[in-house]
This record gives structure tokens, sequence and C-alpha cells, in this order.
């Protein structure tokens, strides 16, 4: 019971430090924006996205970064539903739009990553931008991410992505509180000088530090990793990260719409546990901070049964630690993405977070990652 204590005081301190980031990282994003129109690539890898790759490109396409500022390079990874034929489409209307298409990946490469390394090596940009097939951005994404990029030395920026869709009900909110807490958690950890993760759904990239380190280089064959894995490495290499939480910079997706599609994408992001460790890149606090963070929840599970099995409350202690600590960063947040935090949704998923966590992380490294038909 002590021990169980301890460790979730300890996460508790340690988002509240995150917090603390957060507050005076919101005043320098308020007061750091500088006016700066480098050439930038908008580089996306789709596959089978015919119901929402239309809307993306006409989102792009209104962006009201410098029209000729921009340009949209999309490539088509084997998508056996009329994916190619909309963005044929609007190459038409648009002459900043490129279209490559794949027809194999070559020996050792993740499909997703073949894909976005292709879409590099044709691209002009002085600033990558990546982004997904299925995603929604604000009028003003090109410009708010890109004007992040204030100091030479910063080498990535990395934007909000929560998962959300309209009516989703009570499961929909749920996930996108989730998305919204790995949003902070993040964004609170790189305030700090700690790199964490961020996603290959809203990420900028100087050029410059993309070819430094070598593109995705040694982790070309990950199915998963074209962003976190990529972004230890700029960091190991001197690069400066920033992550952002304004409402300006939201790029949002779907979430997965089965319980099925789920579990596999949460497997898909756990798969990585083992690589980190193999990686030179990764740094020390990072390596302590995932097994920490692993071990908080593995805490709040076993109070939670060990006071089903005792019928005593006190068992519950460190899961109210845990529900104070996730409040108060994901209220904080909230506020900064200026989007209603719900505590009903919020308490509910206290519910269930700490045993998927649990789950996911010690299952992931060791299971096969399937995504869009492809298993690794």
């Amino acid at each position: 019971m002590i021990l169980l204590t301890i460790i979730t005081t300890l996460y508790f301190l340690l988002l509240i430090w995150f917090a603390m980031g957060l507050l005076l990282k919101d005043k320098s994003d308020v007061e750091g924006k500088t006016v700066w129109n480098p050439k930038v690539s908008i580089l996306i890898a789709v596959r089978n996205e015919e119901n929402t790759i239309g809307k993306l490109l006409e989102q792009l396409r209104h962006q009201d970064y410098p029209f000729d500022k921009f340009e949209i390079i999309v490539v088509n990874d084997r998508s056996t539903d009329s994916t190619g034929t909309i963005i044929s489409e609007k190459c038409e209307k648009d002459d900043r739009i490129k279209y490559l298409a794949i027809d194999q990946v070559p020996n050792g490469w993740a499909p997703k990553k073949w894909a976005l390394n292709s879409a590099v090596e044709v691209s002009s940009g002085d600033i990558l931008l990546f982004t997904d097939g299925d995603c929604t951005v604000k009028q003003s994404w090109i410009t708010t991410m890109i004007s992040r990029f204030e100091d030479d030395a910063i080498g990535m920026v990395a934007g909000p992505s929560p998962l959300e869709s309209p009516n989703s009900g009570i499961l929909g909110e749920m996930l996108l509180l989730d998305s919204v807490a790995q949003d902070a958690l993040s964004t609170g950890a790189m305030s700090r000088g700690i790199p964490l993760s961020c996603s290959g759904r809203n990420l900028a990239v100087r050029r410059k530090a993309f070819d430094e380190v070598g593109g995705y280089g040694e982790t070309k064959g990950v199915l998963s990793g074209d962003d976190d894995l990529l972004m230890h490495k700029l960091a190991s290499r001197g690069w400066i990260i920033k992550n952002i939480l304004i409402p300006e910079a939201t790029v949002s997706s779907p979430p997965p719409p089965t319980v099925g599609m789920f579990i596999r994408q949460r497997l898909r992001f756990a798969s990585k546990g083992f690589i980190y460790y193999g990686m030179q890149e990764t740094g020390f606090i990072f390596r302590l901070m995932l097994p920490f963070l692993w071990a908080v929840n593995l805490s709040v599970i076993t109070g939670q049964v060990a006071a089903i099995w005792t019928l005593r409350a006190e068992w519950l202690l460190p899961w109210f630690i845990k529900i104070m600590a996730d409040g108060i960063i994901l209220g904080l947040t909230s506020r900064l993405m200026q989007r209603q935090f719900s505590p009903v949704p919020f308490f509910l998923a206290e519910v269930w977070h700490s045993l998927y966590i649990v789950m996911f992380g010690a299952l992931g490294p060791l299971l096969p990652v399937q995504w869009k038909g492809r298993t690794q």
C-alpha cells in the first residue's frame, strides 16, 4: 500500500511539474510568433482514404499561407478504392498538388515510411509538414506551425492531434480525452526538455535536420515510428523539439470505428517498446519515463484489485491520486485548446485507462503488429 501510494504521488508531482511548464510555454507561444514564409512541402501517405482525402486536399488548398510558398505531395500506397482517382482530379484543379503512386515497397522498408521517403525525395520545401489522409486541418495550420521555427536550432514542431468525430457518443468522448491526454503529456514533458512522443498526423520537420539525421535511416523497417523515432534521432543530434497546444495548430482525425481497430492501433503504438532501448538516440530520462508510467498504472490496477478483494477503500488511494493528477493537466490542456472539459467521460475513462495502459504496454512489443492489412 505504501509503495503504491509513493509511486502515484511521484506521478502526481511529475504532472504538476509538467502543468507548470505548460503555463510558461503558453505565454511563449503567444508572444513568440514571427513572420517567416519559407517554402513548405506538405507530405501525405494514403491508403484507401476515398472518403476523406478529397476534403483534406480542399482544406490544404485554401490555407492562409502564401499561395506560391507551399506544395502538396500525396503518395498513394496501393489503394484498392477510388483514392487515386480523387487525387488525380484534385491535381487537375491545382498544380501545387503532386501525385505519386507506389507499386511496390523495397525489402527492408515499412510501407508508410517508404511512401513518405518517396515524397521527401521529390519535395522542394525547407520545411516538411506531415499529416494523414483522414485528417482535418485548420485554415491557419501551415502558418501556425511554421511560425514556431523562429530559431534555426529548432528541428521539429509537433502539434495537437485529437481523435474526434461528431456524434460519437460517450465512447467517442473517452477516446477524445485519451488522445488529448497524450498531447498534454507530450507537450508538458517537452516543456521541460524531455522528448516523449509526437504524432505523424501533425508534424513539421526542418529539411536540413531531416537530412542530417539520415531521415528514417535504421528505423525504416519498423512499421510504426515515422514520428517519435525520428523525433528522438533529432533530439540526440542537438536539434530543439517544440510541441504546441493551441487551437490554430490542431489536426484532428476520427477515432478507430471498432473496438478491434482500436486495440490494433494501440498495440501498434506500443509495439516500439523494445526498439526504444535498442536506439542510441533515446535519452536516459526517456528510458526511465516509460517503465515509470507503466508502473504508475500497474500500481493503480493493483490497488483496485486489492480494494475489491479486501473490501477496504484505502486501497483506492493510488487511483484517486492519479485521477487528481490527470484531471489537473487535462483541465489545463482543455483550457489552452479552448475545449470543454467533460467530467463524466473523464471519470469513466479513468476506470479502464490504467488497465489498457498496462495490458498494451506489456503485449505491444510482443505481439505481431497489424494495421491496414500489413503485419509486422
